[in-house]
């Protein structure tokens, strides 16, 4: 079904991008593909709320062959760029990075070379489609001498390019990027939308209910979830680690701190700033809105000898934490310790 450029996309079209959740998004992206693109976007969300996926169906939407508000998914450039094969779709991530200046290692920070790399790319015409598109996944990840070259190609973009940055916060951004971008804030997608999902991948409904209240409404996560074992696993050791931090002695904390910072386990700060915040909820009398509630008997005691006051400063440590591990003049380790001594030790 056709879109008239002056109606809003219905729910059909919406349907036809295959993007569970954040309609909102989805149909101010279709009316924008169908019409005319703004230059720049910058889409906020959880880790695996499906920033990157929305993205590439946008990407999909302005190039398909069947120029209608949603892509078909099935033509030869919906297909390349599923694949992230098309000429004229570039994205940049720490891997891309890494190829596009021909290092050997993968470096967690943009630098202002790929920037510029980039920026001469963008220049040159579409090979195949009307617009060339770039992708800037985790765009926090710049520097700012990155971030400041940047900026020249969001206030003079040529007229066919349109760029999408994704970010898990928009204050991690600098404000003179955030100014020149359609914000668009990914919300949690309903669990009980997540659980449908789910079941198609886990027999068991239990299981399925567990993940997608794990999940806390990002469906990418629920999906890994529920096709890849590790990661579950990887949460419940997150979980219990947490559970030892609580009795440890300052010495096996910075022991701990040092393992971690090692490791590069962001994905253990998202777990646990999950957790925090359920220590909070069930102090506040509010377990029916917890997350991580195959722990709630843990969470029920934590909450009943660690001040409400303590808690919120554990998670205000934890949002500084990812913060600035996304800096590139920071000490991990100093970080990571500086954290775990801010947890409360329990002697019960």
């Amino acid at each position: 079904m056709s879109t008239s450029p002056t109606t809003t996309p219905d729910n059909q079209t919406i349907a036809r991008w295959r993007f569970i959740g954040n309609a909102h998004a989805v149909r101010l992206l279709a009316h924008a593909a169908h019409t005319q693109p703004s230059h720049a976007y910058l889409f906020v969300g959880a880790p695996h709320s499906g920033r990157k996926t929305l993205a590439r169906r946008f990407a999909q939407a302005l190039l398909c062959e069947q120029r209608d508000a949603a892509p078909c998914g099935v033509c030869r450039t919906c297909t390349l760029i599923e694949q992230a094969h098309h000429p004229d779709v570039l994205t940049l991530t720490p891997e891309t990075q890494r190829e596009l200046l021909g290092e050997k290692t993968v470096a967690a920070a943009y630098k202002v070379d790929a920037i510029r790399a980039l920026q001469t790319e963008l220049a040159r015409r579409p090979v195949e489609g009307r617009y060339k598109l770039l992708i800037v996944a985790d765009a926090e990840r710049m520097t700012t001498q990155a971030a400041n070259a940047f900026l020249k190609t969001l206030e003079e973009p040529p007229s066919f390019v349109v760029i999408v940055l994704t970010t898990t916060d928009e204050a991690l951004l600098l404000p003179t990027i955030r100014s020149r971008c359609q914000v668009l804030t990914l919300r949690p997608v309903p669990r009980t939308e997540i659980e449908t999902l789910v079941r198609e991948h886990v027999a068991d409904a239990e299981q399925a209910a567990l993940i997608a209240r794990l999940s806390a409404g990002r469906v990418g996560w629920a999906l890994q979830a529920a096709t890849q074992p590790d990661v579950l696993n990887a949460r419940r050791e997150a979980v219990d680690l947490v559970h030892t931090l609580l009795h440890a002695s300052y010495t096996d904390r910075l022991e701990q701190a040092a393992h971690l910072a090692q490791a590069e386990r962001l994905d253990v700060l998202h777990t646990w700033a999950t957790w925090w915040h359920d220590v909070m909820l069930v102090g506040a009398h509010a377990e029916e809105d917890i997350t991580n509630i195959d722990d709630l008997a843990t969470l029920r005691r934590v909450a009943q000898h660690v001040p409400r006051e303590r808690v919120l400063a554990v998670l205000r440590k934890l949002q500084t934490t990812l913060r600035l591990l996304h800096e590139t003049n920071v000490q991990p380790q100093l970080l990571w310790e500086t954290l775990l001594l801010a947890f409360p030790r329990l002697t019960t």
